[in-house]
C-alpha cells in the first residue's frame, strides 16, 4: 500500500478576546492638554514591552493547541507509525559508525558528524535514527528540502530554525563585534535565548503528542510517533505554505521572559522523565543541512570561548546552547562539506563530562561503503536472479563487477538494477557492460567467462541501454569558459593517474551547483511486469511511457528504490524525459567554512565522468601532465610532476585492449638479459573479490574494470586498505616505505606468470648536465627488493620500518598468483624466447625512469652496478626508455624536463638605455 498522510485540518473559527491579543502591548490613548498649561517634555526610557511570564505563555499554548484539537484526537485512535514508512533506499544507521550494536557504547558518543554530498542519504539516516531514539531534530534553512518519506511528498522538517534566525536578524541588540568587546557575549546571549525557545516548542508538542496517544503504545511506537510529528510538520499546518505549530510556538515565546523559557524547559523536561521514562533514557539531537549555519555570522559575530582572538561560525554557540540543558545524550550533525572541527569546541564541554567521544561517519558517495553497496544491490537483485537461474557464482561476481564500476554511487546503481529489472535479461554481464559503454564510454573487461558464456543482447535490450543518456550533458559542458574546462581536465587526470584531489577556488565550486553528470533516461521503453521486483520511481529517471502502469508500478513501500532524500534535483527535468542529476563533483570535508575564498579540496565521486572526459577529451591528459612540469620551480616540484607521466605511458605503451606489446617497447635490459625485451606483455588490473581472491584483467586508457588506473597511497596503511578493499587499479604509487615510486603487473603471452615491475623515478642532473652520481646511487639503493620496508644492513638485523610493511608485501606477492579472467591468453612455452626458463623468470623487474638531461644516456657504470646488484634469480634490473615519453607527452616533454638544468643568460642593459 502507498503511503498515506492525514488529510488537511481545516482552522477552527474561534472568537479572540483581548487577552488573545495580550502579545500586542497596549497603548492608550493620548489625554489633550489644555493650551494654557505649560509643560518642559519629561525625560523618560524608551518604552520596553513587558515580557510575558510562564503561565502566560503556557495559556497561550494551549490557545494555539485548541485550533489543532482534531489532529490531537485523532491520535487517540490512529497511530502514525501505521501511516508512514521511512524508505529504505540506503540501509545506514548510526550504529554503523559505532563500530558496535552495544547501546551502552550508543550513549557514551559526545557527537557524530554526518557528511557526505548532495543525494548521499545524510538526511535519511538522520530521520531513521531518529525514529530509533527519542530525539529532536531540526533542519537549518537551505533553500530547498527533499523528503524522506517514502511517498517523497513530506518535508524534512519544521522550517522554525529558519523563522527564529529571521528573528536573531531583527533583533537590534544582534550586531557585529567591532570596537566593543562585550558585544560577543551579548550575540551569544541572543542565540541561547532562541536556542530556548526551539526546545521549548519542541518538548510542549511532543508532550502534547504523548498525551493524546493510545494507552496500549509501545515504547517503540512511541518514538516512532515522536520522530514523525517533527519530521512532518504539515500534520500541524492549517493551510499549506502557512506557518506549522512549531513556527505559531516560536512567535509566542517571542514575548516570554528568559525566566519563562527556562521555566517551561525544565517542566516539560522534568514532566517527560517523571512520566515516560524509558523514553527519554537516550535522547540525541540531530542538526541537519548544518552547512547553512557552520557558514553563518562566521567571522564578525561570534568569538572562540577558549581563544577570544579566533572567530567562530554560529554553529558552534547553537550546539553549545542547546547541549547546555543536559537533555541530550549526544549530537548528530549532518551537512555537506562539513567538518568536524567546526563543532568540536561546541562539544568539548560535552565530551569531557559524559566521558564520551566523537564519531565522524562520510558519506562522500552514497553508500556508507562497498559492503552496504553490495547489501543493497543482492536486495534488489536476488530474486531475478533466483528467477532465471542465474548460478551462484555468477551473481556473486556480478555484484563484484558492479561495486567496483559504480563504486559508492546510489542512483546510477539504482539505474542499472531497474533497467535489469525491466528487460529481465539472461546477460546481465553483457548488459553491465553496454550500460557502462553507453553511459561513459568506458569498456569494462572484467566480465571473463561468465561473460562470454552468455547470449548476446536482444534488441529490446539494446533499445533500453541506449535510452539512458550519457552521464555528462555535453551542451552544457561546452558552455564553460576555458578556465572551468581546465579545471576539470585536471581534476580527470589526477583521478585517473592517482587518485588525488583538486584544489578549487571559490569561483570554479560552482561546479558543483551546476554538475558536469548526468543520467537522462528517455521515456521510450515499454516497461515489463517483474514479479516480486520494484520498479524505478518516475523522479528517479525511470523509462515509462506510462503504459500498464497498475502492473508496472510496485505501491509496497517498502520496495521503493527512490526513497533517499535527492536535495536539490528536483528541477532537473526536462520535456524529453526524466532526469536526475547528481553531484559528480564533491568539496573535501576538510573545506574550512570561515575561508572567505571559500578555497577548498574538490575530488570527482563519478568515475564514468572520468572516462567520458578521458574518452572526448584524450589528449588533455596528456597536456594537463605535462603543463605540471612546464610550471615547476624547480628539480623537486619537476620530480613530483615526472611520477604521473611515467604511469600514463606505461599506460599508454603496454595498456592496448587484446593486444600484446614488446616490453622493450618502454625498457632497455642488460645486455646479458636483452631477450627480456622481446617478451610481448600486456598492462593489467588486480582486484579481490568478497572471497579473498585476487583476479587480473587487461587494462588501460577507456578499458579495464575501473576508469581509475592509478592510486596513490600516502601512507602504509592507506596502501593496505586499498588492496584489502580490492585495488581495481593497474598502477600503484606505493608510500615512502616502499622504496619503488611505481608498482604495476603485466600479463607475459604464452605464460602462466605475471611479471611485478617496480619503478624508481629520478629527475636530476649537474651542472654540467650529467644525471649526478648520488642521486644514482640513491635510486639503486632504493629500488632494491630487499629493502622494501626495511632499513639498510645485513639480512639477520633488519626490522620492518612499519608494520603494515610485512602485510603488504604478502598481499603483493598474492596477486602475482591471481586468476587470469581473460580469454586473450594461452599457456604455451613456444611463445617465450628459448633462452627463458622457469629458473630465470622475471617475477620482478626493478625498473629506474632517469631524465633530467637533454641528451639522455645513462652512465656506463650505472648500467653495470645496475645489473651487479639487482640481477637474481627472478629479478633483474631495466631502464626506462625516453623515446615513448615524447611520443606520448609530445616533442616539448625533452625540454620540459631539462628546462631547470639550462644554463640562463642574464638579461644585460640594452643599447642605448638610460642610466640610473
Amino acid at each position: 500500500m502507498a503511503s498515506l498522510s492525514l488529510a488537511p485540518i481545516k482552522p477552527l473559527i474561534l472568537t479572540r478576546t483581548i487577552e488573545a491579543w495580550s502579545d500586542r502591548p497596549y497603548i492608550p490613548e493620548a489625554v489633550p492638554i489644555p493650551a494654557t498649561v505649560v509643560r518642559e517634555p519629561a525625560m523618560v526610557a524608551p518604552y520596553t514591552p513587558k515580557k510575558d511570564g510562564p503561565k502566560i505563555i503556557q495559556q497561550k499554548f494551549d490557545n494555539v493547541f485548541v485550533e489543532y484539537k482534531p489532529v490531537f484526537d485523532n491520535l487517540k485512535s490512529h497511530r502514525l507509525s501505521d501511516r508512514y514508512h521511512v524508505g529504505k533506499g540506503s540501509r545506514l544507521f548510526m550504529q554503523d559508525a559505532l563500530d558496535s550494536d552495544s547501546p551502552a557504547l550508543d550513549r557514551q558518543v559526545a557527537g557524530i558528524c554526518v557528511r557526505g554530498s548532495s543525494g548521499s542519504g545524510k538526511s535519511l539516516t538522520c530521520a531513521r535514527d531518529l525514529l530509533e531514539h527519542f530525539g529532536v531534530l531540526f533542519t537549518c534553512p537551505t533553500g530547498a528540502h527533499g523528503g524522506v518519506f517514502a511517498d517523497d511528498a513530506v518535508g524534512r522538517g519544521s522550517h522554525d530554525m529558519q523563522t527564529a534566525l529571521e528573528h536573531l536578524e531583527q533583533r537590534s541588540e544582534f550586531k557585529e563585534i567591532t570596537t566593543n568587546p562585550g558585544q560577543a557575549d551579548t550575540n551569544i546571549s541572543l542565540v541561547k535565548d532562541f536556542c530556548m525557545s526551539l526546545l521549548v516548542s519542541r518538548l510542549a508538542v511532543i508532550r502534547k503528542v504523548l498525551d493524546s496517544q493510545p494507552a496500549d503504545l509501545s515504547s517503540k511506537e512511541r518514538k516512532r510517533d515522536c520522530g514523525i510529528v517533527q519530521l512532518d510538520p504539515t500534520l500541524f499546518c492549517s493551510t499549506p505554505g502557512h506557518p506549522d505549530i512549531y513556527e505559531r510556538l516560536l512567535r509566542v515565546l517571542r514575548f516570554a521572559s528568559p525566566y519563562a523559557c527556562e521555566w517551561l524547559l525544565n517542566h516539560y523536561w522534568e514532566g517527560l522523565c517523571s512520566d515516560y521514562p524509558d523514553l527519554v533514557e537516550d535522547c540525541p539531537l540531530f542538526i541537519d543541512e548544518a552547512q547553512a549555519l557552520a557558514s553563518k555570522f562566521g567571522s564578525v559575530h561570534f568569538l572562540s570561548a577558549s581563544n577570544r582572538n579566533k572567530s567562530r561560525p554560529l554553529l558552534t554557540p547553537v550546539v553549545e546552547n542547546l547541549m547546555k540543558p543536559k537533555i541530550f545524550t549526544r549530537c548528530v550533525i549532518s551537512g555537506i562539506s562539513l567538518s568536524p572541527k567546526i563543532f568540536d569546541v561546541a562539544l568539548q564541554s560535552t565530551t569531557a563530562r559524559l566521558n564520551a567521544r566523537i564519531v565522524e561517519l562520510t558519506m562522500a558517495d552514497g553508500f556508507f561503503d562497498k559492503a552496504e553497496q553490495r547489501r543493497y544491490i543482492v536486495h534488489k537483485l536476488r530474486p531475478w536472479a533466483d528467477e532465471i537461474g542465474i548460478s551462484e557464482e555468477s551473481f556473486d561476481y556480478l555484484v563484484v563487477r558492479m561495486t567496483l564500476i559504480l563504486r559508492g554511487r546510489y542512483r546510477v546503481t539504482t539505474c542499472c538494477c531497474e533497467l535489469i529489472l525491466r528487460t529481465g535479461t539472461k546477460s546481465p554481464h553483457r548488459f553491465l557492460t553496454a550500460f557502462v559503454l553507453r553511459l561513459g564510454g568506458f569498456f569494462l573487461t572484467d566480465g571473463g567467462k561468465f561473460e562470454s558464456a552468455e547470449s548476446a543482447l536482444s534488441k529490446r535490450e539494446e533499445d533500453a541501454i541506449n535510452a539512458t543518456g550519457q552521464i555528462i550533458d555535453w551542451d552544457m559542458f561546452e558552455e564553460f569558459d576555458q578556465d572551468t574546462k581546465r579545471c576539470i581536465f585536471e581534476m580527470v587526470t589526477r583521478l585517473a593517474i592517482q587518485g588525488l584531489y583538486t584544489a578549487l577556488d571559490g569561483d570554479q565550486k560552482r561546479l558543483i551547483e551546476v554538475g558536469i553528470g548526468h543520467l537522462t533516461v528517455s521515456k521510450i521503453v515499454t516497461p515489463r511486469v517483474v514479479p516480486e521486483g520494484p520498479v524505478i520511481a518516475t523522479n528517479n529517471a525511470a523509462p515509462d511511457d506510462g503504459a500498464d502502469e497498475a502492473n508496472d508500478i510496485d505501491d509496497d513501500i517498502d520496495d521503493d528504490i527512490d526513497d533517499i532524500d535527492n536535495d536539490d534535483d528536483s528541477d532537473d527535468d526536462d520535456d524529453n524525459g526524466d532526469t536526475t542529476s547528481e553531484p559528480s563533483v564533491t568539496v573535501n570535508a576538510a573545506t574550512d567554512a570561515n575561508d572567505p575564498s571559500g578555497a577548498g579540496a574538490v575530488y570527482l565521486t563519478e568515475l564514468l565522468t572520468v572516462s567520458a572526459v578521458m574518452a572526448r577529451y584524450p589528449e588533455k591528459v596528456a597536456d594537463t601532465l605535462l603543463q605540471g612540469m612546464r610550471l615547476g620551480l624547480n628539480n623537486s616540484m619537476n620530480g613530483f610532476a615526472y611520477e604521473p607521466q611515467i604511469s600514463y605511458v606505461a599506460a599508454k605503451v603496454h595498456g592496448h585492449r587484446d593486444k600484446f606489446t614488446s616490453l622493450g617497447n618502454l625498457y632497455q635490459f642488460h645486455k646479458e638479459v636483452a631477450f627480456l625485451a622481446k617478451l610481448q606483455v600486456q598492462l593489467v588490473a588486480m582486484f579481490r573479490g568478497p572471497d579473498s581472491k585476487w583476479r587480473a584483467t587487461q587494462a588501460g586508457p577507456g578499458f579495464g574494470p575501473s576508469p581509475q588506473m592509478g592510486f596513490k597511497a600516502n601512507s602504509p596503511k592507506e596502501l593496505l586498505e586499498h588492496l584489502k578493499d580490492g585495488g581495481a587499479t593497474c598502477i600503484i604509487n606505493p608510500d615512502i616505505f616502499h622504496g619503488g615510486d611505481h608498482i604495476k603487473f603485466y600479463k607475459v603471452k604464452g605464460s602462466k606468470h605475471y611479471i611485478m615491475v617496480v619503478d624508481q623515478a629520478k629527475l636530476s642532473a649537474g651542472k654540467d648536465g650529467k644525471l649526478r652520481p648520488e642521486m644514482l646511487e640513491k635510486a639503486l639503493q632504493a629500488n632494491d627488493p630487499r629493502r622494501y620496508y626495511k632499513p639498510k644492513g645485513s639480512s639477520k638485523k633488519r626490522k620492518w620500518l612499519v608494520k603494515e610493511g610485512k602485510e603488504i608485501l604478502e598481499c603483493l606477492k598474492e596477486m602475482r598468483n591471481a586468476e587470469d579472467i581473460d580469454s586473450n591468453n594461452t599457456y604455451d612455452p613456444a611463445l617465450l624466447p628459448p633462452e627463458l626458463t622457469e629458473e630465470n623468470f622475471p617475477h620482478t623487474v626493478c625498473g629506474f625512469a632517469l631524465a633530467g638531461t637533454a641528451h639522455w644516456q645513462a652512465p656506463a657504470w650505472f648500467v653495470s652496478e645496475m645489473h651487479r646488484r639487482l640481477n637474481r634469480p627472478g629479478q633483474v634490473p631495466a631502464l626506462m626508455l625516453s623515446e615513448p615519453f615524447e611520443k606520448h607527452l609530445g616533442p616539448s616533454w625533452r625540454f620540459a624536463t631539462t628546462a631547470q638544468n639550462e644554463p640562463v643568460r642574464p638579461l644585460g642593459r640594452m643599447e642605448g638605455s638610460a642610466t640610473a
